[in-house]
Order: structure tokens, then sequence, then C-alpha cells
């Protein structure tokens, strides 16, 4: 009985999700902020969403590492065949763990 409960529960809760980026409907004319883009996680999402023409903000606290992200916006042409030559992808910085540049960040936006 045990075993059924732990089974169903790992398929309930840790069946793999099955949307994948092809899925994604053309973004043209939205914006997105991506928290920590300018690397794993965040800079795959940045990706994805540029390959599907937003306008993506990389929200990081160092411009540096926001721009060096930026510079490889080539990646994406190469993952994305049908992906626009130009996407729009801008830096916006944002500290969360200091609310007052967090607020800095939303009055610049």
């Amino acid at each position: 009985m045990g075993m059924l409960v732990t089974t169903r529960l790992l398929k309930t809760y840790f069946t793999p999700n099955r949307y994948f980026h092809d899925q994604i409907s053309d973004l043209t004319g939205k914006v997105a902020i991506v928290t920590g883009a300018n690397t794993g996680l965040g800079y795959a999402t940045t990706v994805a969403l540029a390959a599907h023409e937003a306008r993506v903000f990389l929200a990081c606290r160092s411009k540096q590492r926001a721009d060096d992200a930026i510079e490889r916006a080539p990646e994406i042409k190469a993952k994305y065949p049908n992906a626009p030559k130009n996407s729009a992808l801008e830096f916006l910085e944002l500290d969360l763990n200091d609310m007052n540049k967090t607020f800095q960040a939303a009055k610049s936006f």
C-alpha cells in the first residue's frame, strides 16, 4: 500500500512538464523582465523569449554581466533559426536584496 501511495505521489508531483519552447506563441509587442537573466535558467528563459520576438529586460545586479549576456545574443540565432535578427535585449539594474534599488528599478521602468 505504501509503495502505491509513493508511486502515485511521485507521478502527480514530479511528472516532467511537457511544455517546450516551440509551443510559445509570437510575443511581438510583449515585454518580459527576467531576473537573473545573465546565467542559468534566467539566461535560458531570456533566449527563449527573445527567440519569439519579445522585448526582454535582463534584470541583473551587474551591468557588466548583463552586457556579457547580451553579447552572447547571437547564440539565440544559432539555437533558434527562426529568431529575429535583432532581438530586443536591454539591461535593467535590479538588486532584490536592496529594497531602495528595487524601487529605483521600478521607477525607471
